[in-house]
């Protein structure tokens, strides 16, 4: 249901504002809700963080994919998006591995779980970095704003 209101706040709000601003505003919120997981000592309040932040992580994940496929010519778009799918996917392996380091166990009653909500969070951080570095408006919604 999260991924569902981020996918629908994404496209209200891409076609309004552009594909920079609420990129740039979930991916602060990515890092915040990720270090707050980590350091939740309830789990009520826990499931709402990542709530939260599997919002923010819907609507950074469609503009960016949308705003890519905008800048991609036509006749390299498939070929283009299926890339970024792998990278999707390189990211969930490298998630498995920091998982298989830091916990015991998968059903998180030993190990160091915070240990690894932590250290995904600093990832989270290098990516909004690279996010504030290198990551402009599309041209499409500049030239429809003038």
């Amino acid at each position: 249901m999260s991924t569902s209101l981020g996918s629908l706040i994404c496209l209200i709000t891409i076609d309004k504002i552009g594909r920079l601003t609420p990129t740039l505003i979930c991916g602060f919120l990515l890092v915040s809700l990720s270090f707050l997981s980590a350091v939740s000592q309830d789990v009520y309040f826990f499931f709402a963080i990542r709530g939260l932040y599997y919002i923010s992580l819907s609507v950074t994940i469609l503009s960016i994919l949308i705003g890519f496929a905008e800048i991609t010519p036509k006749k390299n778009r498939g070929s283009a998006m299926t890339l970024i799918g792998l990278f999707y996917v390189f990211g969930e392996l490298l998630c498995c591995l920091i998982a298989y380091l830091t916990t015991d166990n998968l059903n998180f009653t030993s190990g160091n779980w915070r240990g690894l909500l932590i250290f995904s969070s600093f990832l989270a951080l290098i990516s909004f970095v690279l996010l504030l570095l290198w990551l402009d408006e599309s041209p499409r919604f500049s030239l429809i704003k003038g």
